[in-house]
């Protein structure tokens, strides 16, 4: 699994995110925002090639996250 830190700015107009790693070698990525009440899923925009077709899902849970 990828992971990483840094910074994302999310835009109301067109419901697009924009996620900066803290890592330059990893490049930027661009996400429209879509749920329906019980999940939210990333779906990779067509204009921003590097992360074209690509979907994330996440799943709501019950408590706070914490550290394992």
């Amino acid at each position: 699994a990828l992971a990483g830190t840094g910074i994302y700015h999310y835009r109301n107009d067109d419901e697009a995110m924009l996620m900066l790693n803290d890592d330059e070698t990893i490049e930027p990525k661009s996400w429209v925002l879509r749920t329906n009440g019980r999940a939210f899923a990333l779906v990779g925009r067509h204009d921003f090639g590097v992360n074209n077709g690509m979907q994330i899902k996440l799943a709501t849970q019950s408590g706070k996250p914490a550290k394992p």
